[in-house]
């Protein structure tokens, strides 16, 4: 049986990964709505209850794992590499991730993709996706327009923290005063 599947079952080999993010953050927001259900609050307390969260109201989502694809790019864990393999082709384009330690590295890459004569628009949009995803650039590359020093393949082979990164960054920014929580909708 496969790993991925049985330790994660909405995880699946060859799911589109942000079909799966999606699918956790419903069933998050359908358990929080119940929740507000059982309390009793009217669906107007309920709505801007929407508004306001909590760490303990941002699900915990997996990390993208071997096989999980972006469109026609697929990860590939045993080379760190996304594949660009679409179904109507018989032929592929890989993407190092291993050099993709700085902000200008992960552009060239980006641009190099565009530049190829059958790449569409979309299809450079789904590699975008899948490098926000298995990479987080703008918290490990390019935080705050400054280039990191960083290793991708330590980060994809390692994993982070127990929590996710975006959790702790919030943490973070709670500390210091930084954000404040919204009551109201935008």
């Amino acid at each position: 049986m496969d790993p991925i599947a049985t330790s994660n079952p909405g995880f699946a080999k060859g799911t589109q990964y942000r079909d799966y993010v999606d699918g956790v953050q419903a069933k998050a927001a359908e358990k929080k709505r119940a929740r507000l259900n059982r309390e009793g609050k009217t669906p107007g307390e309920i709505e801007q209850a929407m508004y306001v969260c909590s760490l303990s109201d941002f699900p915990r989502i997996e990390r993208p794992r071997d096989g999980h694809a972006w469109g026609p790019w697929v990860y590939v864990k045993s080379n760190l590499t996304l594949i660009y393999a679409p179904a109507d082709q018989h032929w592929s384009y890989e993407v190092d991730l291993e050099r993709c330690n700085t902000s200008a590295q992960c552009l060239d890459w980006i641009f190099q993709v565009s530049n190829k004569h059958s790449r569409s628009a979309e299809s450079v949009g789904h590699l975008i996706e899948a490098l926000q995803d298995l990479l987080n650039p703008q918290a490990n590359i390019c935080s705050f327009g400054r280039d990191s020093q960083w290793s991708a393949a330590k980060y994809l082979l390692e994993g982070s923290p127990d929590r996710p990164l975006y959790t702790k960054h919030i943490d973070e920014l709670f500390q210091n005063g930084q954000i404040t929580v919204r009551t109201e909708p935008f």
